[in-house]
């Protein structure tokens, strides 16, 4: 594992409808970032300047000046994601994961979820793939085999890192440091209010920022973000 040191980071003033989240109900260490989509917001995923060994987290969000941002999907040791990217309505990256935010050409965030085949990204701005889902239409969907992944999947414990949208369309941008599994993870996401969510890169890779502050310090490089900008 890098280690990575933290840098200072320049504060940006908060506002009412984009705030860090550690309610007392919560188990130690869940950390929240909340994204009013009804306010004026651009949501993109972002890849690495550097291909080939990734970036260090604090300089990347240093360098994007974004008002939040989550670590991306997962990527192979060239630091190539292995989901779909979508950015500016251009697919960047192909990849093989079934369930993906999305944002549509009219900015409206939604997540998809495929059985097989590719998603077809047109009439979409921007798009992550990732997975596996964790919560469908306010209910518990997790079935990582279903999804894709090994059956080792489903009792593995690791920090986990996800986002999710709530029925008062609030983007929810979520890490846990301590270990569970995704079923454990998909309870909190849906405690917290989703009714749909998707599980995102974790264990070193979990990150997680909000208006110049690091919440969760990745112990990896980044190879893709998931950010939000004010527009």
């Amino acid at each position: 594992m890098i280690l990575i040191a933290a840098i200072v980071l320049l504060a940006v003033p908060a506002s009412m409808h984009i705030r860090d989240t550690q309610r007392p109900v919560l188990p130690p260490g869940v950390r929240m970032v909340e994204i009013d989509l009804s306010k004026e917001y651009r949501i993109e995923p972002v890849m690495a300047r550097n291909a080939a060994d990734g970036d260090i987290f604090p300089e990347m969000v240093t360098r994007l000046r974004p008002r939040a941002a989550i670590n991306g999907t997962f990527y192979d040791e060239n630091k190539r994601p292995l989901g779909d990217v979508v950015i500016g309505g251009r697919l960047v990256n192909r990849g093989h994961y079934r369930t993906a935010i999305a944002v549509t050409s009219a900015g409206e965030v939604k997540f998809r979820h495929i059985a097989k085949g590719r998603f077809d990204w047109n009439g979409y701005s921007a798009g992550l793939a990732a997975g596996p889902r964790l919560i469908h239409e306010g209910k518990i969907a997790c079935d990582p085999v279903a999804d894709g992944f090994g059956p080792g999947s489903v009792t593995l414990k690791a920090r986990r890192s996800g986002v999710g949208l709530t029925a008062d369309n609030r983007l929810l941008m979520v890490t846990m440091a301590r270990p569970v599994t995704l079923a454990d993870f998909a309870k909190t996401m849906l405690d917290l209010g989703c009714t749909e969510a998707m599980n995102l890169d974790g264990g070193g890779a979990c990150a997680l920022y909000r208006d110049g502050e690091i919440l969760t310090l990745p112990g990896l490089m980044m190879a893709n973000l998931l950010v939000v900008y004010e527009k």
